[in-house]
């Protein structure tokens, strides 16, 4: 049995270089401004309702080929690209946002609904200024 496979159909967004608009063949819009179409856009699928086995790629408009293999959407909306002058294009584990922010809070009071064991307390101020 041969499963459908989704695929997002990207355009350069003249607005804003670098970034792309992503629909699916039957014109749906999934995501508009973009510079991790195929990523981003696995993404809003999964938020939209779609199976995460359901196989996903992508291809640019008016083209006859895609750009990659199809993969499940939940494989391709785990992971981000980040690229540097020293080491190039990377795949990434991708976070949340949301999460991404409390994950470098600082300090000793527990994140927000997270609560401590009984023996906490606070550790020593070794560092404050007298």
């Amino acid at each position: 049995m041969s499963r459908i496979v989704e695929r997002l159909i990207i355009e350069a967004d003249q607005q804003r270089p670098g970034a792309f608009t992503a629909q699916l063949e039957s014109g749906e819009i999934i995501v508009t401004g973009t510079r991790q179409p195929l990523v981003d856009g696995a993404r809003a699928l999964l938020a939209g309702g779609f199976d995460p086995a359901t196989p996903l790629t992508m291809r640019h408009a008016g083209k006859g080929y895609d750009s990659f293999k199809p993969e499940p959407i939940g494989k391709w909306a785990r992971w981000t690209y980040k690229e540097s002058d020293r080491d190039g294009l990377q795949k990434a584990r991708w976070m949340a946002p949301e999460l991404h922010q409390r994950a470098e809070k600082s300090g000793p009071e527990p994140l927000p609904g997270v609560q401590p064991p009984p023996e906490y307390k606070s550790l020593p101020r070794r560092w404050a200024t007298q």
